[in-house]
């Protein structure tokens, strides 16, 4: 009974998992999009998010769907991440004035 609960709690994980790689991915895409169209940022910029968006969400769905077997892709997700975050807090940062207004 307690293996069968431990079970149920490790699929439970699995999913979470899953799903918030997926939203997350989501999310990243659309703000790419949002870059692109919008012309205030460089559009690499943009194009780079949706595709490190869409690699969040082909990691979501396959730890959703095979579970934390191929953990390899989502820790290369994660790393594309946080290159992208790092780049857009570079870009952001060049981009500022420096005047101090909000």
């Amino acid at each position: 009974m307690a293996l069968s609960a431990a079970e149920g709690v490790r699929h439970i994980e699995q999913g979470l998992s899953g799903l918030a790689a997926i939203n997350l991915g989501i999310t990243l895409a659309l703000c790419g999009g949002a870059i692109i169209s919008s012309r205030v940022l460089a559009r690499w910029l943009g194009w780079a998010a949706v595709l490190v968006g869409a690699a969040l969400l082909v990691s979501g769905v396959s730890i959703y769907s095979l579970g934390f077997s191929q953990h390899v892709l989502g820790f290369w997700a994660g790393v594309l991440l946080l290159a992208w975050m790092l780049t857009a807090a570079v870009v952001l940062w060049r981009r500022s004035s420096g005047d101090g207004d909000p």
